[in-house]
């Protein structure tokens, strides 16, 4: 591994969103791992931050700041800085006017899908790249060729192939004669794919969710995969499967392509794994295939696994990305561009905290629900009727003898309340 162009070169990672364990942060989570691994400085500035996913950067020593962090900093003091979802600190970008810093860094931007309802990782800032970029990566070819027609000069590109950590390459893997336990990596949940997921429970199978939807939500590792003969997923995790010889059967909520083989492997790398212009499959549809296509996913993932590893490995693509990054002279913006480029950011910061404030009400929306059923769950154990208990609590407070007995406590609640009032100020200072 040839990390002379990462050690102790000045990394600044730019993304939209460090909250969820979505794809784009595990994207980035990888990347900045690796970087600082290598022996790089780094440093992440998100959009949006917030628990779970800001814990795995700080377990692993990576600072991520948000807009109040990245104060005091300069593109002066970066030697790289990559983008993704064109997010770029407003700050930053009023350094890109006349006159510039004697030393800029070399830009490099990622553009991770080409789906039309994510238009942040689409080239939506009007000339952005062009005006800055040395480099511009794709998920895969066929991104490529979807986002291309958004520029009027393309810059130079590459394929930046969702590279998985090394370690999933130093992975053994030990295949049954047959499937005993799966793992399904989605945040989706798929009618098809649940109902597939019973029906492989139902035949034996021991079946673990991961994912927002699921059992749990947790960062897929070496060692998760190592409790799984296959894993039923799409996208990223697909890369770390063929990374570590694991079978994957490759389907969600686009559809799929099954289990991968020389027939269909070519369309599904063109895709980026995500199943899109697959097929839908039936709940039994999916359950008989990966039972019985088991043994030939296995032969077909070991004959490959070499291969795989020098595609997807991380260790091996981005030093290939970085030794592409050439420097190139980049013109100040127009006071025109500039307050453009600065309104479009301002604007999609206010999307990215909206999206992170909202997935923390989801998830507290979660929780109250679990909590609530949990509750009638313990009721009903106890023989409680939870409705009748309910009807019951509101007659009793719509009774007479209980609207009188409120206002005969009332005064004598207001005088406690006016005795300790000097109490309480003391209290509280």
């Amino acid at each position: 591994m040839d990390t002379s162009l990462i050690e102790g070169r000045r990394f600044l990672v730019c993304h939209s969103i460090v909250h969820d364990l979505i794809g784009s942060t595990v994207v980035t989570l990888d990347l900045t791992t690796f970087l600082k691994d290598a022996g790089g400085e780094v440093l992440v500035y998100a959009t949006f931050v917030g628990d779970p996913a800001m814990s795995l950067f700080a377990d692993r020593g990576i600072e991520v700041v948000d807009d109040a962090g990245i104060e005091g900093r300069s593109l002066a003091e970066f030697d790289v800085v990559w983008v993704h979802s064109q997010v770029l600190p407003e700050k930053m970008v009023d350094e890109l006017l006349e006159p510039l810093p004697d030393s800029l860094p070399s830009f490099v931007f990622l553009h991770m899908s080409s789906i039309h309802y994510a238009p942040d990782e689409h080239p939506y800032i009007h000339r952005l790249e062009e005006r800055l970029s040395s480099l511009s990566l794709f998920i895969s070819p066929a991104t490529r060729r979807v986002l291309l027609p958004y520029f009027d000069t393309p810059p130079p590109t590459a394929i930046y192939p969702n590279p998985t950590p090394a370690e999933f390459a130093r992975e053994t893997y030990t295949p049954r004669d047959a499937p005993e336990r799966v793992v399904v990596v989605s945040n989706h949940a798929d009618t098809d794919l649940m109902e597939a997921k019973r029906l492989l429970a139902d035949r034996g199978l021991d079946v673990r969710h991961i994912g927002r939807t699921g059992d749990e939500q947790t960062l897929v590792t070496p060692e998760v995969l190592a409790d799984a003969d296959v894993v039923i997923t799409i996208g990223k995790t697909a890369q770390y499967c063929l990374v570590a010889g694991r079978p994957v059967y490759v389907y969600d909520h686009f559809g799929g392509y099954g289990y991968l083989d020389d027939d269909n492997l070519s369309h599904a790398q063109d895709w980026n794994y995500s199943g899109r212009f697959g097929e839908k499959r039936s709940a039994k549809q999916i359950a008989d295939e990966l039972v019985v296509g088991f043994g030939d996913a296995v032969t077909f993932h070991a004959s490959r696994r070499e291969e795989f590893v020098e595609t997807y490995s991380i260790d091996r693509v981005v030093p290939h990305v970085l030794a592409a990054v050439e420097d190139r002279q980049i013109e100040p913006f127009e006071q025109s561009y500039h307050h453009a480029v600065r309104s479009a950011q301002a604007f999609g910061a206010r999307f990215f905290h909206f999206w992170g404030h909202n997935a923390n009400e989801v998830r507290n929306r979660d929780r109250l629900t679990s909590e609530l059923a949990d509750r009638d769950r313990r009721l009903d154990q106890a023989g409680v009727d939870a409705n009748a208990l309910r009807a019951e609590i509101e007659r009793i407070q719509g009774s007479w003898t209980f609207r009188v007995g409120r206002l005969v406590v009332r005064p004598a609640s207001a005088l406690v309340r006016w005795l300790t009032w000097p109490l309480r100020r003391l209290r509280a200072r």
